[in-house]
């Protein structure tokens, strides 16, 4: 347990008043307004020598070692946020006792500091009585006396006093600039009304026109009319000297020196995985950094030498300022491999030093983290991580094979436990292996590792997504993924399991709140804008789904989750079935993995009464069946309908009793599968097994009830509601339509 200290100090705690209703009108606006928010506070806490502790929503907390320097940093930041719209700031200053740990603070003097903040009004500045007794004689404020207040969890009343600040006065005025300064603020204003720099992939005028249209409807204005004192480091793929058989080496490595930097607090790092994509852009450095809107670039080459007796590996780290291409450090490390993590912490201490970041004793700690003792079983962890950066079954299986050697190697190696865990947990969530006996060895492995270091960011982050996608375990889920972010702050994986599991927990926004957040450090993530879309669909904000879902496509145009999803919201949005046929169509040429889109057109040809079209479409479908998440898809049952929508009914019938068969034999493999529960109502119901087909959509909700997974169990209530329409019962099917109607759905 770190050491508390009880000192001194003067809290200053300010928030955005109209920020929870703004998140509700239009959460892309309030997010972008929370950046410009940060950056404003930066600005002025460096100034005034004040102390960035940490963000809480809206709210940020500082702490000074004087009142005049709060006072006027305060003033500050409303006489700027004046000329902001919507920045609408309370707030409240506090001088008092408090408990210091390392980067926090807390006790009664934040306390009161955060009551104060409450009681003020937009655009103004409340302070205790404790901060009015300081304030004789300073130049330029004024205060008077507002109330005396009983606050809550404070004994004794407060005397509050609004301030006010005649801005001639300011310790910091423009006069008291240098040239330089002065440039940069003027500068600054002229930026305050330029949109963002769009992020872009490929070097086309095209691309860069529509990217940036869509970052422009989302994201709107963000400038700040201030400086952000952040400093953006992109990790850039070293590039790899040896064989090529060597890439997955100079990948893990290079994700390794990331993974390092972003445990440095001062640090924002972009994600490894929007850094990969620098060789396919097109781009040179520079221009891909400048797109990227990052400060600073990290690259280099790696060698991985075998041929000694004692492997070497050589590593060339470099360090470039992206404002004026300069240098600013680098080095030639030589080293045996086993000395390959006291590289990897001294390139990320280097790092900060070259950018004047001082490091705390617990960020020192975690740089020099040792995963394994054994070369041998870590270069079998690098292979099986990058392995399993790509979503498919045989990848998967190669991924466990990987880990699996590793331990048996070092059987004390807690993050490949770990990731062996996460590995079992993925074949289940993802329908590769519904085996209850995944199960069991993603908790035996995340229980092993959990033993052998509970406290390695990769265990926090493995418990976070076994708890999650093995067992819908969402507070278990939760308090080990917010454990990894107070480690990593930043890192866009955790941040997007965090809004996932706030997703299956019914709270959309908060998931809105935390994609937008990853796609800041992973801005060339395909999956990030897809997820958004997804859950804007839920939300019925069409127009705001298409447009990520277009994003997804331009970033990643050979995958069909966003061209399905696409069509699916065009449907719900418009009713224009030829539309929403058109970009399915559009996109099979360019798929792999084609099975779900096919169903998808075809069933869209149905339900535009273009019977051969789908009949035809289905032809081209590999399997009978495809099961995800949400939906088993079947092609018996598919033909059943469209035969009985052109009235060939003996046709139907023998398809539909095809289907039958082939779902039960699903369910009996499978009992506890709600999806197949589901499909085999609806078949059930075009039987004419009216009772057996509502008892089957009943159990799906059963298996699934919202209160497990608000989205998936949604999902059952829509198909049971279909159930009882094609039953006939259609008091319960408008019962239950009405019930899809007054709650977030895929459903209009």
């Amino acid at each position: 347990m770190s050491e508390q200290i009880r000192q001194l100090a003067v809290i200053m705690f300010t928030d955005i008043a109209g920020y929870t209703t703004m998140m509700g009108d239009d959460d892309s606006k309030a997010f972008s307004l929370l950046k410009i928010n940060r950056k404003l506070h930066k600005k002025w806490l460096d100034r005034y020598n004040g102390k960035w502790l940490k963000e809480m929503g809206d709210g940020v907390l500082a702490s000074f070692t004087s009142v005049s320097d709060a006072i006027y940093c305060a003033g500050a930041i409303q006489k700027e946020a004046l000329d902001i719209p919507d920045l609408n700031l309370r707030i409240g200053i506090h001088l008092g006792e408090v408990i210091c740990e390392v980067g926090d603070v807390f006790g009664d003097g934040v306390n009161i500091a955060s009551r104060i903040e409450s009681q003020a009004d937009a655009g103004s500045i409340y302070v205790s009585d404790t901060v009015y007794r300081n304030l004789t004689n300073k130049k330029g404020v004024a205060a008077e006396f507002v109330k005396e207040e009983v606050l809550k969890n404070v004994k004794h009343p407060v005397k509050i006093y609004k301030v006010s600040i005649d801005h001639s006065h300011d310790s910091l005025s423009d006069r008291d600039f240098t040239e330089a300064e002065k440039r940069r603020s003027v500068l600054l204003k002229k930026r305050a009304n330029a949109w963002k720099k769009p992020t872009t992939l490929i070097v086309t005028a095209s691309f860069l026109f529509l990217l940036g249209f869509f970052l422009y409807n989302q994201f709107g204005n963000n400038g700040t009319g201030s400086e952000d004192l952040s400093r953006t480091v992109i990790v850039l793929p070293f590039e790899n000297l040896g064989s090529p058989d060597d890439d997955y080496f100079a990948k893990g490595i290079t994700d390794e020196i990331t993974s390092r930097l972003s445990m440095i607090k001062d640090l924002s790092i972009i994600s490894p995985l929007s850094a990969a994509r620098f060789k396919e852009s097109g781009m040179t450095i520079e221009e891909f950094a400048e797109e990227l809107d990052v400060d600073y670039v990290l690259d280099g080459s790696i060698r991985w030498d075998k041929g000694s007796s004692s492997q070497r590996v050589r590593i060339t780290p470099r360090l470039t300022s992206v404002s004026n291409n300069r240098q600013v450090w680098a080095n030639n490390y030589d080293r045996d491999l086993d000395q390959i993590f006291e590289v990897q912490s001294e390139i990320a201490e280097k790092v900060s030093q070259a950018l004047d970041v001082t490091l705390l004793q617990s960020e020192r700690k975690s740089l020099q983290i040792k995963l394994t003792v054994n070369i041998k079983a870590y270069d079998l962890y690098l292979q099986g991580v990058a392995a399993s950066s790509e979503i498919s079954q045989s990848n998967f299986r190669m991924a466990e094979e990987y880990f699996e050697k590793a331990i048996a190697l070092d059987p004390n190696f807690a993050a490949a436990y770990a990731r062996l865990g996460a590995n079992h947990a993925d074949h289940w969530w993802h329908y590769f292996d519904r085996d209850s006996i995944r199960l069991d060895k993603a908790k035996a492995s995340i229980d092993r590792a959990n033993k052998l270091n509970p406290d390695l960011f990769e265990v926090k982050l493995a418990s976070g997504q076994i708890h999650y996608h093995a067992f819908r375990e969402y507070d278990e889920a939760l308090e080990h993924l917010n454990d990894a972010l107070e480690m990593k702050p930043g890192n866009s994986e955790v941040l997007s399991y965090l809004a996932y599991v706030k997703r299956r927990q019914g709270e959309y926004r908060d998931c809105i709140n935390y994609l937008l957040q990853a796609y800041e450090s992973d801005p060339l993530s395909s999956n990030i804008p897809f997820t958004l879309g997804e859950t804007y669909e839920i939300l019925r904000e069409y127009d705001k789904a298409i447009s990520f879902y277009d994003r997804g496509i331009l970033l990643s145009p050979d995958w069909h989750g966003s061209y399905a999803q696409k069509a699916i919201t065009i449907y719900h949005a418009t009713g224009d079935l030829d539309r929403a046929i058109d970009v399915l169509m559009s996109s099979l040429n360019k798929l792999s993995d084609k099975e779900i889109p096919i169903f998808e057109l075809a069933n869209f040809y149905y339900l535009n009464l273009e019977y051969d079209e789908a009949l035809n479409t289905l032809k081209q479908l590999k399997e009978v069946d495809v099961t995800d998440q949400f939906k088993h898809y079947n092609q018996y049952q598919l033909k059943g309908d469209i035969y009985l929508a052109k009235g060939q009914h003996e046709v139907s019938k023998i398809y539909f009793d095809s289907a039958r068969v082939h779902i039960e034999n699903r369910i009996r493999e499978n009992p506890r599968e709600q999806s197949y529960r589901s499909m085999i109502g609806h078949v059930y119901a075009r039987l004419g097994m009216n009772k057996k087909a509502i008892a089957e959509g009943i159990l799906a909700t059963q298996l699934m009830p919202q209160t497990l997974d608000n989205w998936s169990g949604y999902e059952r209530q829509l198909d049971l509601a279909r159930i009882y329409s094609l039953t006939g019962e259609n008091v319960l099917a408008l019962e239950k339509t009405d019930y899809l109607l007054s709650t977030p759905g895929n459903f209009t």
